[in-house]
């Protein structure tokens, strides 16, 4: 549920109204009210296991990481999104942009073992979806 001060208020949109009326730019509004969503370090670090690395994401999903298990993490949300399983890589989708897998593990250095991967899913018990696996 979101907070009380992410509502948008009724003075909050008579003010938006009085920029439209007014052909004021709304790009002056947005600079007064930060919607963005900041990515949150320490929220990452607590649902990290032990000796497990992140890289946060770029681009609209910035508030996003992936980790060398393969888990994606949402900073904002606090929650672990569900990878797709296939028999050659993991990927997954998030606010429209696909995440490959195998781009970020080869860059970050990390070992991309696709059946090793799965099978420590299963073995913690974190959601996931496999197509053609077995």
């Amino acid at each position: 549920m979101a907070k009380r001060s992410q509502y948008v208020t009724q003075g909050y949109l008579e003010e938006i109204e009085h920029y439209i009326y007014n052909d004021i730019p709304l790009k002056n509004l947005y600079k007064r009210y930060d919607v963005s969503i900041k990515f949150d370090e320490q929220a990452i670090k607590e649902m990290l296991l032990p000796q497990e690395q992140y890289v946060q994401l770029e681009g609209n999903i910035d508030f996003c990481c992936i980790t060398n298990y393969a888990k994606v993490l949402n900073s904002h949300k606090k929650s672990q999104y569900s990878v797709k399983f296939g028999v050659l890589n993991c990927h997954l989708y998030v606010a429209g942009e696909k995440i490959l897998f195998d781009d970020i593990f080869k860059q970050q250095g990390w070992d991309y073992n696709i059946p090793e991967l799965y099978n420590r899913y299963i073995k913690n018990g974190w959601k996931y979806t496999k197509y053609k696996l077995d």
